[in-house]
């Protein structure tokens, strides 16, 4: 029998690219949006949402991964090298600090974008 753990990492694996790509063509990446110029994706509310993070985390409950809430609490009092730390999981994902789930990787997400998104999350420098 598949642990329920298994069941999720595969879901993870399998739809969230599909999740993370749907509805976000526009007129100008040949996608169906590209036949009417006055159709273009939605701006997202904020970049937490524009990176995709709401996809597995909340601001204060558990979804797929942490609440942006409880890594907040964890690591409150990080540092520099904890900063870095976090910000490579959150390019290259990771494994093991939050249960069996693992965190996939987000390749788009640049060293410095990760930065600052984990800097909104964890509320030193809050994205605007």
């Amino acid at each position: 029998m598949i642990a329920v753990h298994t069941i999720r990492v595969m879901v993870c694996a399998v739809l969230l690219p599909l999740l993370l790509s749907a509805g976000t063509a526009t007129a100008t990446d040949g996608g169906p949006a590209a036949n009417d110029p006055g159709i273009t994706a939605p701006a997202a509310a904020h970049p937490i949402e524009d990176a995709g993070c709401i996809a597995c985390h909340a601001i204060d409950e558990v979804r797929i991964g942490p609440s942006f809430a409880a890594i907040a609490q964890r690591y409150e009092r990080a540092d520099d090298r904890t900063i870095e730390v976090l910000s490579s999981k959150i390019m290259n994902g990771g494994a093991g600090n939050w249960g069996l789930v693992p965190m996939i990787a987000n390749p788009g997400v640049t060293p410095a974008r990760a930065r600052e998104l984990l800097r909104w999350i964890l509320g030193k420098h809050p994205v605007e």
